[in-house]
């Protein structure tokens, strides 16, 4: 029948090409998608605009450093927080070894630094919270980098003998994971503490921050205000994301309700074409059961295949901006109302063994409160090797694909237009 029904072969043919083009396409395109059927472990960790970053960070880095050297004073040489700052931001951190002989918290501290302009800079209390409890352990303990920041403390300086003890037996224990916890909530009271900005930013020491990254989170956080009319019905704003926590529930082939969606399509699709068969004269000239039977049986079913299989990192496409999700993966930087600050890190304290992500999802939900993410990514994640899970592959690592596809020089001329919205013209 099929050979005496050429609209049936023809329809054949070109449900075969499309899928071509589709998988010739995906194989170029979304092989760092872990939720696509293109997915390429052996590329998908790479590099491209986590390299530039990281080289303006080292080069900002060694002008601070020679400056700075044998200079007691670095706040006439570097600008610091002004008297009213709109976020507290602390960076935790715990001693590991060097990458290329850079510490990874030198990168953190130097890329949220880097580009800055001096009333962005005025508007961030920077502040590093040393986990080590033998804070002299961590190598830029007492470093000349930390001129650089308004603060710096650790875990024994925060809190109580009995507490003391607890973080000395679980890194003793190399319990990194529940450690962490307290360490999060150590370094949340430590901002809110020191600082009355309105905001306060947990950023874990081993990120790498993109130009213009403050100017943004300034505008979307404006922008979450005027969403939600408030400060109250919201938690966070996560500046990261990993492409992993964001896909589809499921990857396998009829994961996601994709027999009900094949049926459902198949189904509305045969009824049109009956009826145009029926009812119309080009249709009856055209439309064959065997045509018919080729879109509802092959073509349907292969393309809602495809469809899942692609990835929804990679079909869907966040648009540039603040919005709402309330789900999602990770810690790596996250800003939250002053107001909120407290319960999470105790929530997350209380909730220690568990990841903290999971702690802030958690409180949300009992909270009723709205997540944000902001997009383009603004962090990437540069511990290969978590400190909490060593032994797992690079491919298992947290990071973003969208970090590395961001622009330098469009990144560049956004963050001059953002200041200058933000603050008025830029000297």
């Amino acid at each position: 029948m099929l050979g005496r029904r050429p609209p049936a072969v023809l329809a054949l043919g070109v449900t075969v090409a499309i899928l071509l083009a589709i998988a010739f396409y995906g194989h170029f395109n979304f092989y760092r998608d872990p939720g696509s059927i293109f997915f390429n472990p052996n590329r998908a960790l790479e590099r491209k605009y986590s390299i530039q970053r990281e080289q303006e960070a080292v080069a900002f880095e060694a002008q601070a450093h020679a400056l700075l050297d044998g200079n007691e004073n670095a706040d006439g040489v570097f600008p610091k927080a002004g008297r009213d700052p709109l976020i507290c931001g602390v960076f935790v951190t715990m001693g590991r070894e060097t990458q290329g002989g850079v510490h990874p918290l030198e990168l953190a501290v130097a890329s949220s630094l880097t580009g800055l302009v001096e009333p962005e800079r005025s508007d961030i209390d920077l502040q590093v919270y040393f986990a080590n409890t033998n804070a002299s352990e961590h190598p830029l303990w007492n470093s000349w980098l930390l001129k650089l920041v308004d603060g710096f403390t650790s875990a024994r300086q925060l809190v109580s003998d009995s507490e003391f003890k607890n973080l000395v037996k679980l890194e003793n224990g190399k319990e990194f994971f529940t450690k962490s916890a307290f360490d999060f909530r150590n370094a949340i009271r430590h901002c809110y503490n020191v600082s009355s900005a309105p905001y306060i930013a947990l950023l874990e020491g081993d990120i790498l921050l993109a130009d213009g990254w403050f100017s943004r989170s300034k505008l979307a956080l404006q922008d979450i205000v005027a969403q939600t009319k408030s400060m109250d019905r919201w938690l966070d704003m996560r500046l990261f994301n990993d492409e992993k926590g964001i896909g589809y529930d499921s990857t396998t082939l009829f994961g996601n309700n994709v027999p009900i969606i094949i049926l459902g399509v198949s189904i509305t699709l045969f009824t049109i074409l009956q009826a145009t068969r029926v009812y119309s004269a080009t249709g009856k000239a055209f439309i064959s059961n065997a045509f018919i039977s080729v879109i509802c049986c092959v073509t349907v079913p292969l393309f809602v295949i495809m469809f899942f299989q692609t990835g929804k990192s990679s079909v869907f496409t966040p648009a540039p901006g603040v919005s709402v999700q309330n789900w999602g993966c990770c810690s790596q930087a996250i800003i939250m109302p002053r107001e909120r600050a407290i319960g999470l890190a105790e929530l997350i304290a209380e909730q220690a063994g568990g990841p903290p992500d999971m702690s802030i999802n958690d409180y949300a939900s009992r909270n009723e409160l709205k997540r944000f993410v902001l997009n383009p990514v603004q962090v990437q994640h540069i511990g290969f090797r978590s400190l909490l899970t060593p032994e797992r592959l690079k491919t298992e690592s947290v990071w973003s694909v969208a970090f590395e596809d961001l622009d330098p020089g469009k990144l560049a001329n956004e963050h001059k237009k953002m200041a200058e919205q933000l603050y008025g013209p830029l000297s």
